[in-house]
């Protein structure tokens, strides 16, 4: 079937010129040609119409904001075929969509889309179409509304940030050359000079138009497919605030070529630096560093393929300078630039260090440095020790046991330690000037605002030359976790959504490179995984060895291609020989040409093309790391830059981990990359390259729709016209969209899917008022078109408008309001002010009329009625203060006396009828001046304790010859004991121990009797564990100072056991003798109540009592 173009007038651009759009249709029979073109152009009259009317809309609300056609006649000029791919009749044939892009690459639009993911196709050419007019154009308009642009996916991106806050990324993607890079810059740029012009923002925006410069000149190279490819792959994060304005952010840095520092490949150059500081430093400057204008000086950038850098002599000093005053915008001092130039200058010298073979008389081999006077160059900079520096590359330490020997190192030995200390050198150098970056753009911890991220991805691009080598696997592999990434992201976690929410979607059997990616990096017989086994026992592990491991792990998939050696070339050797041989596991020396290919060779089939790699390096390279002694030299160096970048050369800090492999860190990488990448919404630009001659104005058709192919473009803008651009939850949906229908907005009272529906249903505003857009699934709603969901943001932006007008009449009569209020409030001001000058004047009077200091004073001068319950607080903290400033006056021993006081006011206040006539005596103690009795002296050393809180003669009631009688007693409170003497002998009849006083008992009636309840030491235990206790003997006393007796007993005993004894108060209590239960009764029989109030008043503090005996009952009357 072939293809015809056909032109068409069918929309207007901004200055209402007519734009032709030439649409690809395929030729078919001439009986169905006429009633097609008929039907094609109805639908395209009514798409005419439908245009014509959005667009006088658009015109109406943003004509302020559009450039005009006479500036941008090449971007809004008239459209060719098809800007939206998705829109082509025959979309599924390969050749339609192929020739749509050819069309529009060929009139210079080198822009296409599939919805909201951009295909660029690099022009190799300069294009007005990234000038400032261009970008502001992009600004504030739908990805829809403007032809496609890179700058219409970032204000897309911009717009979901800022209105969705939710996290995006953007992945450039492509083979080496397609223009990822520019495209990274190209965005970046967008959205750091497309936001506001805030003066605060100027210093991080000028920063981060500064990165991709130094990650340029610091990481990038020339090769063969590229004059300035990315050798490294990294993410730029960028925080965003809630108006779109950068914040900060920082660069993640997984991987960077370093191989190429030191090795002579034979496809490209060394870093950009190295090139601007040899050809765009100054005279004064190299000879600081001691180097030399010309390149082919310096092994490390001589061997390459062509001139171009040594002709390139102004370029290298406008670059370098530029490097350096970006250097300097980054927040580089002049001393670190110095110090980097000098790292730099380091590498280039000993890069230049020349070893010969040497034999020795034991027939071992040695080497002798030939140009040993680079290293005494090195070290004069650096401040090291050359005979150190010297014997470290031509000697090594082997440590046996407990000796230790010395021997000499080979000249290939030698020169190995002389590329991975140049390598390790620049990595270093690179990541420490990445971590300075990002100290300079991170974002302020103080700025506490709602943060939305970007993430700008630039990668490898899949590479495939002559011949592979161990950088090229990687880079590849990287490529194909993209397209991985890519195919989860835009295939199967769609198609898993839309089965689980059961939109009627009928399963898709989808392409995927996951085995390609599994093959590679699967464990144990992956290629990763025999690599790192190879590299773990590379002293005995040969590359001939890792090659047939390989064939015997790896011949039964389908993606290892087998070469069995010599294997040659096509005759033209244009190094692409493996994608025109026939797909199979083994190739045999059957294709056999002109050119062979070198030994031990491997094949994969990658999605992109068939690749060949040569093992020569895999094994030195996975497993190369640098010995700590260097670290450790280096460390002693007095160099500031040396120490930064040799932190673990300190001998305070000792690191036993074991160096890992840089396979296992590349994939450590991009498992943390993707880690990152699943929490954000990825947005893809397909870099396409149209030729491989890098020539502008050529379409190569089989090149370009191998990228196409190999990266699922095609898959994809068919997969987007069956499925669907959008989906969310109900809830968020409904919450966003809910003000576009009256019905729904401002209150719903049903279900979240029932007003998502009303909602669509009848939004009269809302072009498409069909249903078929839409689709709904168990708890997601799905979009079919980007354009019904922009049309969707666009009329909520309207509402939001009008809402806003709402909101400012509203804020209007608040602030009318407050004002009312606010005079309001300086009334009741005045108001409350002349108050509080009455009440200061009152205040002021009180201090000068305060009453006596004394507590027992009473008075109190009067008060208004406004102040009665402020005087009342300050009666009250006054008469504190008097008791307070009373205290104070108070020794320790009337301090003591106080307490007791209270403690009996406690105890006896209203309990018990003779406490009153205890309040005006002082607590003695000491009633028969024990102290001095020369009997008691004699007793102390054998109750050990010196102190006596009370003593005094008491009557004890004991029971004798069948009859109740009073025994005087002397009873002895010490400080850990009760202790009961003889009135007469003062022999101790009882010592208790204070922690066995159980309780103390008394009547509340004018008596003096008490009762001691005592435990024995199994009641203690029972009381401990919180058990009822029966039956405690009970010592029964009378004495004329109970009130003093009880108190001092109370506290001594509370100061003893921190808990004080159980004081009963009862006119009938019962208590245990040692032999029998008795129930102590009082009885108060006195006269009169006149009588009692009398001897309450009188000296007298005791009462006579009667005692009584009645079987188990004791009564005492009073």
């Amino acid at each position: 079937m072939s293809l015809k173009l056909i032109k068409i007038d069918q929309q207007q651009n901004h200055s209402n010129q007519p734009l032709q759009k030439i649409i690809i249709i395929p030729e078919r029979t001439s009986s169905t040609t006429s009633r097609q073109q008929q039907q094609q152009q109805n639908q395209h009259q009514q798409q005419n119409q439908h245009q014509q009317q959005q667009q006088q809309q658009q015109q109406q609300q943003r004509s302020s904001s559009r450039c005009s056609s006479s500036n941008n006649s090449l971007l809004f000029g008239n459209e060719i075929g098809y800007p939206d791919a998705t829109k082509l009749d025959d979309f599924i044939s390969n050749d339609s969509f192929l020739q749509n892009l050819k069309v529009r690459f060929l009139n210079k639009k080198i822009y296409t889309c599939i919805e909201s993911t951009v295909i660029a196709i690099n022009p190799y050419e300069s294009l007005p179409l990234y000038s400032a007019e261009v970008i502001a154009a992009y600004e504030h308009h739908n990805i829809l509304s403007l032809p496609p642009h890179i700058y219409a996916l970032c204000e897309f991106v911009l717009h979901c940030l800022k209105e969705r806050n939710t996290d995006q990324c953007i992945i450039c993607s492509g083979v080496s050359g397609s223009g990822k890079t520019e495209s990274f810059k190209l965005a970046l740029n967008y959205f750091i000079n497309g936001s506001s012009e805030r003066s605060e923002l100027n210093q991080i925006k000028t920063r981060f138009n500064s990165i991709p410069i130094i990650l340029e000149a610091f990481g990038n190279a020339n090769t063969e497919n590229n004059s300035n490819s990315t050798r490294l792959f990294y993410t730029l994060e960028v925080d965003f605030d809630f108006l779109g304005d950068p914040l900060g952010g920082q660069i993640d840095d997984y991987f960077i070529e370093k191989t190429r520092v030191a090795k002579h490949e034979i496809y490209g150059y060394n870093f950009h630096i190295f090139y601007q500081l040899i050809g765009g430093a100054g005279s004064n400057l190299l000879k600081f560093l001691k180097l030399k204008r010309n390149i082919e000086t310096y092994h490390l950038l001589k061997d390459r393929p062509s001139d171009q850098h040594v002709n390139n002599g102004q370029n290298h000093v406008n670059e370098f300078q530029k490097t350096k005053s970006t250097l300097q915008v980054l927040g580089f001092t002049a001393n670190e630039i110095i110090e980097i130039l000098q790292v730099l200058a380091f590498i280039l010298k000993l890069g230049n260090v020349q070893f010969l073979r040497k034999a020795n008389i034991d027939s071992t081999e040695g080497c002798t440095i030939f140009n040993d006077y680079e290293i005494h160059e090195i070290c004069d900079m650096f401040n090291l020790d050359s005979a150190i520096f010297l014997k470290s590359f031509t000697h090594k330490m082997v440590k046996d046991q407990s000796e230790v020997f010395i021997t000499e190192l080979s000249a290939d030995s030698a020169t190995k330690i002389r590329n991975t200390l140049c390598k390790a050198l620049y990595f270093r150098l690179f990541t420490w000037i990445i971590e300075k970056i990002n100290e300079s753009i991170k974002t302020k911890p103080s700025l506490n605002l709602t943060r939305n991220n970007l993430s700008l991805c630039d990668f490898f691009g899949f590479e495939n030359y002559y011949i592979n080598f161990f950088e090229q696997l990687l880079v590849n592999y990287l490529d194909e976790k993209i397209v991985q990434i890519f195919i989860d992201t835009n295939f199967r976690q769609k198609q898993e959504e839309y089965l689980r929410e059961d939109i009627g979607w009928t399963k898709l059997d989808l392409s995927t490179n996951d085995p390609i990616c599994r093959f590679i990096d699967r464990p144990r017989t992956g290629i990763f995984s025999i690599l790192n086994k190879a590299s773990s026992k590379s002293i005995y592990f040969r590359e001939e060895i890792f090659i047939k491991e390989l064939n015997e792990q790896c011949s039964e998939d389908l993606h290892y291609i087998q070469i069995n050696n010599p294997v040659h070339l096509d005759d033209d050797g244009n190094g692409y020989f493996l994608h025109s041989l026939p797909f199979r596991r083994r190739v045999s020396t059957g294709d056999i040409s002109a050119q062979s290919v070198p030994q031990l060779c491997f094949g994969i089939h990658h999605f992109n093309e068939n690749t060949v790699y040569s093992i020569n390096g895999f094994i030195e390279k996975n497993a190369e790391h640098l010995n700590r002694n260097w670290s450790q030299f280096f460390f002693k160096s007095n160099h500031q830059m040396l120490q930064k970048l040799f932190p673990e050369g300190n001998p305070l800090k000792k690191s036993l981990r074991k160096p890992i492999t840089l396979a296992n860190q590349f994939s450590i990488a991009i498992e943390s990359m993707i880690a990152k990448l699943n929490n954000k919404e990825i947005h893809y630009v397909m870099c396409i390259k149209p030729n491989r001659l890098k020539m502008p104005n050529i379409f190569d058709d089989e090149y370009v729709y191998k990228q196409l192919s190999s990266h699922f473009i095609i898959e994809h803008g068919e997969f987007l016209r069956r499925g669907y651009v959008y989906s969310e939850k109900y809830g968020p949906f409904f919450k966003r969209f809910r003000i576009l229908s009256p019905m729904t907005w401002p209150y719903w009272k049903g279900s979240i899917v029932n007003g998502v529906v009303t909602l669509i249903k009848h939004n009269t505003s809302l072009k498409t008022n069909s249903l078929n857009d839409f689709n709904f699934g168990k708890t997601k709603i799905f979009i079919k078109h980007l354009k019904t969901f922009v049309e969707l943001e666009e009329l909520r932006i309207i509402k939001l408008d009008e809402i806003a007008v709402i909101i400012q009449k509203n804020v209007r009569k608040w602030l009318q309001k407050r004002k009312y209020y606010r005079m309001i409030v300086g009334q009741i001001k005045i108001s409350r002010c002349f108050r509080n000058w009455k009440r200061r004047r009152y205040l002021l009077w009180l201090y000068r009329h305060l009453p006596s200091p004394s507590p027992i004073n009473h008075e109190w001068p009067p008060a208004p009625r406004s102040m009665r319950h402020t005087s009342e607080m300050l009666r009250k903290l006054y008469h504190r203060w008097r008791c307070q400033r009373y205290r104070r006056c108070f020794d320790q021993i009337n301090r003591n006396r106080m307490r007791e006081k209270v403690t009996a006011m406690m105890l006896f206040k209203n309990r018990k009828a003779s406490y009153l006539s205890s309040v005006s005596h002082p607590f003695r103690g000491d009633y028969i001046r024990l102290r001095q009795n020369v009997k008691w002296k004699r007793l102390l050393p054998t109750l050990g304790d010196v102190y006596v809180v009370f003593a005094d003669l008491v009557s004890k009631i004991t029971k004798r010859c069948g009859k109740e009688q009073f025994i005087q007693k002397v009873v002895v409170i010490t400080t850990t004991s009760f202790i009961v003497l003889d009135g007469k002998t003062m022999q101790i009849n009882q010592n208790v121990r204070l922690n066995s006083i159980y309780k103390i008992s008394t009547s509340p009636y004018m008596d003096n009797i008490l009762v001691i309840h005592i435990l024995t030491e199994q009641q203690q235990q029972q009381q401990q564990q919180q058990q009822q206790v029966l039956n405690t003997r009970a010592l029964i006393f009378e004495s004329v100072h109970l009130i003093e007796l009880i108190t001092k007993l109370y506290l001594v005993i509370q100061n003893n056991v921190t808990k004080g004894p159980i004081v009963e108060i009862s006119p009938e209590f019962q208590i245990f003798t040692g032999k029998e239960t008795l129930v102590l009764v009082f009885k108060n029989h006195n006269a009169s109540t006149s009588q009692q109030q009398q001897q309450l008043l009188s000296s007298s503090t005791s009462s006579q009592v009667k005692i009584s005996r009645k079987s188990n009952r004791m009564e005492f009357t009073i």
